[in-house]
């Protein structure tokens, strides 16, 4: 809910000079007056004013149970000298512009509201650079769980409104947002304040044919989405609502019947909201959950990062082609040796798309690209958004079998190969097929050691490893008890060439099972 503590109506009916004197606004009327809206600001150094906002904020939250409030206007109460131009002489008690009794009253608003209901929802809708917005009241902050991000929101909206032509000229609009995103926590929003008095609407906005409109949005949405930072979109956007919003009409339902592109917007708003809810790396927001691959393309309006959860174990890949031209085989620096799988492409048919894309994975090439050691080449169409996530390998206990097999293989061909090396002597033909029963289950232990280590998923090596280490120690022990000396330094010929072919084997399978 959209809730107003700093300014209200001058109405005759209302809360203005309520018994005839400046009652809950401030007295001088040069903080009192707003003149820029035509109202008054609340006077929040009055004990009485106070207790009366944070009374109907909690009756709000008490009797009707809304999930949270964006609190408008806070620049407007944060700050003595907001729109009042030609009035700067108006200082607080140390010489400053900043409004202490505003600083004070959102420290003990925010401080009871979440002691009261500490699961909703404070939102401040500032504009201005004050710091720490977003933190404890006891580590200096205001208290307010999130904050309204108008810089992403105004420098956004901007680029996406130009023409691809000319938006090279304006790549910086798309990245500065990364210069602050951590420094609070923010919201990036899309409201009813973008979609009202003349703005237009979402897909209004945008340059080009119809088409091209309904491409844009679908980049919009995705860029949003993949920004870091909590996600707001205002109601119809989700399905391109053709006029600005009126509060006294209905939204334009009937477009979905009529489907120009609105019923695919809508799911394409559906798919991104789930693969939000399903990849960890898209709302865990820190500075150590994101990377840019790729910033400084501005000539071709290409972008390209990674959101990564904070141990790294997972991974998205968004890549951007803001521009009007179709890339074929444009390089992405990606982070480990893999297959990379789209697993959403805003350009799809089904979501109203051209559909051109048919490569649905990348194999990644053993070349370095964007400071990193591999690189795929990915085909993405104009305006389009795609996110690529790293293939995962599973290890099943078909494939453990398998590999126990072809183990068993090489052993085996790797005993037979010995005896063209004195045949004739008893103690090498003992000595090479005893070697593959004893020595096999340390050569297992070490392939499926390989395997978990490539596919970094864990597997009950501590109970391999004992396996293998026992079956070690009594061959050891039995070729010492019948065995000579010599006869122990002429078998490590048949040994290592045992060794050699079963090495050969547990590389070729450990590539087989990880590609």
């Amino acid at each position: 809910m959209d809730w107003v503590p700093g300014h209200f109506c001058k109405d005759a009916h209302g809360l203005y000079r309520f018994d005839g004197t400046p009652t809950y606004e401030y007295p001088d009327s040069r903080i009192g007056e707003n003149k820029e809206w035509g109202t008054c600001n609340f006077d929040v150094t009055r004990n009485e004013v106070k207790s009366f906002l944070i009374s109907n904020l909690i009756y709000w939250f008490k009797e009707f149970h809304i999930d949270g409030v964006r609190m408008d206007a806070v620049a407007n109460m944060l700050y003595l000298s907001y729109g009042k131009d030609g009035e700067d002489g108006l200082r607080n008690k140390y010489g400053g512009k900043e409004n202490l009794g505003a600083v004070d009253f959102f420290k003990e608003l925010n401080s009871v509201i979440h002691e009261d209901f500490p699961d909703i929802l404070v939102i401040a809708e500032d504009s201005t650079a004050w710091p720490n917005v977003t933190k404890h009241p006891i580590d200096g902050g205001l208290g307010f769980d999130s904050k309204w991000n108008m810089g992403w929101m105004n420098d956004t909206l901007k680029y996406f409104s130009i023409d691809p032509i000319f938006r090279y000229e304006h790549h910086g609009k798309l990245t500065f947002s990364f210069m602050y995103a951590f420094s609070e926590n923010y919201v990036l929003p899309l409201s009813h304040d973008e979609v009202v008095h003349g703005k237009k609407s979402i897909i209004e906005k945008m340059p080009g044919y119809y088409e091209d409109k309904l491409a844009h949005t679908r980049s919009l949405y995705s860029y949003q989405m993949a920004h870091p930072g909590k996600k707001l979109n205002f109601m119809g956007n989700e399905f391109a609502h053709g006029l600005e919003w009126r509060f006294y009409e209905s939204l334009e339902w009937h477009l979905l019947d009529q489907n120009n592109g609105n019923r695919e917007i809508q799911t394409y708003v559906k798919a991104l909201n789930k693969l939000y809810l399903e990849e960890k790396a898209l709302w865990e927001d820190s500075w150590d959950t994101f990377e840019w691959i790729e910033h400084e393309n501005y000539t071709e309006n290409m972008l390209a990062f990674l959101r990564k959860t904070k141990d790294f174990k997972e991974y998205l890949i968004i890549v951007f082609n803001f521009s009007g031209e179709n890339r074929k085989k444009y390089k992405i620096g990606v982070p480990e040796n893999k297959v990379y799988s789209v697993i959403l492409n805003s350009d799809d048919k089904k979501f109203g798309g051209s559909g051109t894309l048919k490569k649905k994975k990348y194999k990644s090439i053993d070349k370095s690209w964007n400071y990193r050691e591999q690189h795929i080449e990915l085909d993405i169409p104009r305006n389009t958004v795609i996110f690529l996530k790293a293939e995962k390998v599973e290890v099943t206990e078909e494939k453990i079998l398998n590999a126990v097999i072809i183990i068993a293989v090489a052993m085996g061909i790797g005993a037979s190969i010995p005896p063209f090396v004195k045949a004739h002597t008893g103690w090498l033909i003992k000595g090479g097929l005893a070697l593959p029963a004893y020595i096999g289950p340390m050569l297992v232990a070490a392939l499926l050691r390989n395997i978990a280590d490539t596919i970094k998923k864990p597997l009950p090596m501590k109970e391999i490893d004992i396996v293998g280490s026992i079956s070690l120690s009594v061959f050891l022990s039995m070729a010492l008890m019948t065995m000579k000396l010599w006869e122990l330094v002429e078998l490590a010929i048949p040994m290592i060439i045992i060794l050699a072919i079963q090495t050969i084997f547990v590389i070729l399978y450990t590539y087989f099972i990880t590609y």
